[in-house]
């Protein structure tokens, strides 16, 4: 067994072996610090920004990337039926503009006897959501189609070259939101359904969001031994965390606003995602607004790179419909009438799709 062989308190080399330690400590730290810049795991999205600045309600560094929907119209951010949510406040929409003297701040109000009580630890908790600030934080909504952990730098820059060089199809993107609801225990957190509306009776490029399905089947299958995680469905946003209503009453009137919400949006048909072309495109690129409809890797929720779409439309022949058809279709479970809750058999890049579509024994 090794001994410490430090010199005694008062050794006139103990100055010299602490710094000596000092210098070892400093340097191992400096070299787990390099290890995580350049091995260390990265988490990435690759999805759709929803961001949209609000100069009045949100946070001004929100970066405008869709003007298709207002997500204001489905948060209540005067308060008429909302008591509470957490820090974060409202997230969609332009963002929280922070603290708690604006009508962007729900506070808990007296539960009526019609209401939703809480237990003593839920309303310690929705006391303590009362007397705190909101954390202003600007607009940074988006459609995570898939994730993916990196395991070193190295491996990010070979998923950016992959989508830039074209080994994924990326069509012209339109969404459109199939329902509000809520997720987890009590409070839950409010959030947008965008699910692929399967219907054998039409046509694959009619079915609304089917981009979002066609695109994570790619991405699962060409990044899966980069890391890539399936997603879980429903494709959606989080419009606001731990939220709590002032009464059952005050829920009820709410859902039945937001629907009619969603059913005027709905009325329009899908919607291309792309910025202004105007003032209010500050903050975003060139490529962005000459070649709009197309995906974003993002890491932390901030987009850092932009891919345009490289599948031209029109997406009624025979050949696009068989290759939207057959790749939408690798995540739909067809026993169970809904979509796959966990990975399947892959498929690897355009080639193999077009040979399977073409009916290609041996593409390569």
């Amino acid at each position: 067994q090794s001994r410490d062989v430090s010199p005694k308190r008062g050794s006139r080399f103990a100055a010299v072996h602490n710094d000596v330690k000092k210098q070892q400590q400093q340097q191992q730290q400096r070299q787990s610090t390099a290890g995580k810049e350049s091995g260390g795991s990265h988490n990435l999205v690759i999805g759709l920004c929803l961001s949209r600045r609000d100069p009045i309600l949100g946070h001004p560094d929100t970066v405008t990337r869709q003007t298709a929907f207002d997500f204001n119209e489905l948060q209540d951010r005067d308060c008429k039926f909302v008591s509470s949510t957490d820090d974060s406040g409202w997230l969609a929409g332009g963002g929280e503009m922070g603290g708690n003297n604006n009508s962007n701040t729900c506070a808990p109000l007296e539960f009526e006897s019609d209401s939703i009580a809480p237990s003593k630890s839920e309303d310690s908790e929705a006391q303590n959501v009362k007397s705190s600030q909101k954390i202003a934080a600007p607009d940074k909504v988006h459609i995570p189609i898939i994730q993916i952990q990196a395991s070193s730098s190295a491996v990010v820059e070979e998923i950016i070259s992959a989508l830039a060089r074209g080994e994924i199809f990326i069509p012209h993107v339109s969404i459109l939101p199939e329902g509000l609801s809520v997720n987890g225990s009590s409070p839950p957190d409010l959030v947008v359904r965008f699910d692929c509306e399967k219907n054998d009776d039409s046509n694959p490029e009619e079915w609304p969001n089917w981009c979002l399905e066609f695109l994570h089947n790619q991405l699962y299958d060409y990044f899966a031994s980069m890391g890539a995680q399936w997603t879980k469905r429903p494709f959606q946003i989080t419009l606001a965390r731990k939220v709590r209503w002032k009464t059952a009453k005050h829920m009820n009137m709410y859902f039945s606003h937001s629907e009619e919400v969603i059913n005027t949006w709905r009325e329009q048909g899908p919607q291309f995602l792309q910025p202004p072309s105007s003032k209010d495109s500050l903050g975003v690129t060139k490529e962005e607004l000459s070649k709009p409809h197309g995906i974003y890797l993002l890491r932390n929720g901030i987009p850092t790179n932009y891919f345009a779409p490289n599948f031209e439309p029109p997406y009624t022949t025979k050949m696009t419909r068989s290759l939207i058809k057959n790749v939408v279709n690798k995540s739909w479970d067809a026993k169970h009438r809904d979509w796959r809750m966990e990975a399947v058999p892959r498929m690897r890049g355009p080639a193999k799709f077009i040979s399977t579509v073409m009916g290609c024994g041996n593409p390569d």
